[in-house]
């Protein structure tokens, strides 16, 4: 799992696709779309927003 951080948003959890595939069911998430990420290129990245209570 990787969070990514010098993209990120004050106070929030960025995550990378891979990521998101595994969390998606059990968290709610905001699609950044296509940013540019230090070292790896352009990668679509998630915000996390909270959990899901189900």
């Amino acid at each position: 799992m990787l969070a990514v951080i010098g993209n990120s948003q004050l106070a929030s959890i960025q995550l990378t696709s891979a990521s998101y595939e595994d969390l998606r069911e059990k968290y709610f998430f905001e699609n950044r779309g296509a940013i540019e990420v230090k070292g790896k290129g352009e990668m679509t990245t998630y915000l996390l927003q909270c959990r899901k209570w189900i």
